[in-house]
């Protein structure tokens, strides 16, 4: 009998970190139970609100007026990280430092995320601003060579990559190393044995998210590189729409825009199949660490190797926690190769030559003079020779 009741409450415990695993905005923790018929209203009023807003929420409450299961309950809404977090209060004594735990960690947070994600912005327009003065002192036969959308490009959305590096990249990686570093402590404290087993899964997991987004980086290239081509298509015939109509080759182009926006559908559609992987396969790996967790633990727990059943609990509540984090190793790695190859890029046009002398410095000013023998011009009032070609 007490193996049936211990497999049943490891079953549920899995069950609620299958839920919990899933994106919530907002979570709501409180001391009244759903089946109450009071506490029913306030749920209904809940999820009638979230609703309304088109956020997804989640109601949790302990299964008895338990105080120390509804300060676990408030630790893993914080573990989950959602957007806000809903707590009524029945014992302040008794939740306050599980209270304050949430209120530290959303103050911390916010801090993090407006200190590094407010520099890497600064590091955006700075760098977009270099490219920009870059562009004004670049002679006429680069912009011969070079196509107004490639150029565009690079100064939005190869900046943009290399901002997600300085950004995201950066603060992702100082979490994951700092939460991996004090979970795996807490955990090998409890349980050696079951903290191998828990931790197995995760580095599949951080190898297969970082194989797949190496597959989605290779596709997402692909499809801005044919929409390139579709609105560079689009562009040449807008602007040359007179001799489009003069030659009467409007059923021509508008059979090529045709097999341009095909084969950019084909691409997108290629992209969001892979793209639909990465969450049910995420999932299926958080699945499999808990089951290794209730199946071992439970082994430990029933031949008295672990005393307390609530540890099985709290393991499944730190693969909840170090879930995001390994994945999102292999994610940061993807955003690495991105940033390396934007900024390669970005280099290219940096290193182009400039127009040479003083014409870069007085552009603006720049007067010219034609005679029938020489070309002269005038910079400021002074007159100086160049070379045919010099302009360009």
């Amino acid at each position: 009998m007490k193996t049936i009741k211990n497999f049943i409450l490891a079953l549920v415990a899995w069950a609620m970190m299958f839920v919990s695993a899933l994106a919530v905005d907002i979570i709501v923790v409180s001391h009244g139970q759903a089946n109450d018929p009071f506490w029913s209203v306030a749920k209904n009023g809940v999820d009638a609100g979230c609703k309304d807003m088109g956020v997804s929420c989640k109601y949790t409450a302990p299964a008895t007026f338990d105080m120390v299961e509804m300060a676990k309950l408030i630790d893993n809404a914080v573990s989950q990280k959602p957007k806000g977090i809903v707590i009524t209060l029945p014992d302040a004594a008794a939740l306050g430092k599980s209270v304050k735990a949430a209120i530290a960690a959303g103050i911390f947070t916010f801090l993090t995320r407006q200190t590094i994600i407010n520099v890497s912005r600064y590091v955006e327009f700075d760098l977009k601003n270099e490219i920009y003065t870059q562009y004004q002192k670049l002679s006429l036969s680069f912009y011969k060579k070079n196509q107004t959308g490639d150029l565009m490009n690079r100064i939005s959305e190869d900046v943009s990559r290399v901002r997600m590096y300085f950004g995201p990249a950066l603060m992702y990686s100082i979490n994951t190393i700092t939460l991996l570093i004090i979970t795996f402590f807490y955990m090998y404290r409890q349980s050696p044995e079951l903290t191998i087993y828990t931790i197995s899964p995760l580095p599949i997991l951080s190898y297969t998210i970082f194989k797949l987004s190496g597959i989605i980086n290779i596709r997402s290239r692909i499809v801005q590189e044919s929409l390139s081509k579709l609105s560079s298509f689009s562009q040449e015939v807008f602007t040359g729409i007179q001799i489009v109509k003069s030659y009467a080759i409007q059923k021509n182009k508008s059979l090529e825009f045709d097999n341009l926006s095909k084969k950019n559908k084909g691409n997108q559609i290629s992209l969001v199949k892979m793209q639909a992987l990465f969450f049910p396969l995420m999932i299926l790996l958080i699945g499999i660490s808990n089951i290794l967790v209730i199946y071992v633990g439970g082994k430990q727990y029933l031949s008295g190797e672990i005393e307390n059943i609530g540890i099985i609990a709290e393991f499944i509540i730190y693969v909840n926690m170090l879930t995001w984090p390994v994945a999102s190793l292999g994610w940061i790695s993807s955003i690495i190769q991105q940033a390396e190859a934007s900024q390669k890029r970005i280099n290219e046009f940096l290193k182009e030559n400039k127009v040479k002398g003083i014409i870069a410095d007085h552009w603006k000013s720049l007067e010219l003079i034609k005679t029938t023998k020489k070309k002269y011009c005038l910079i400021h009032g002074k007159e100086i020779n160049h070379p045919k070609g010099s302009f360009q």
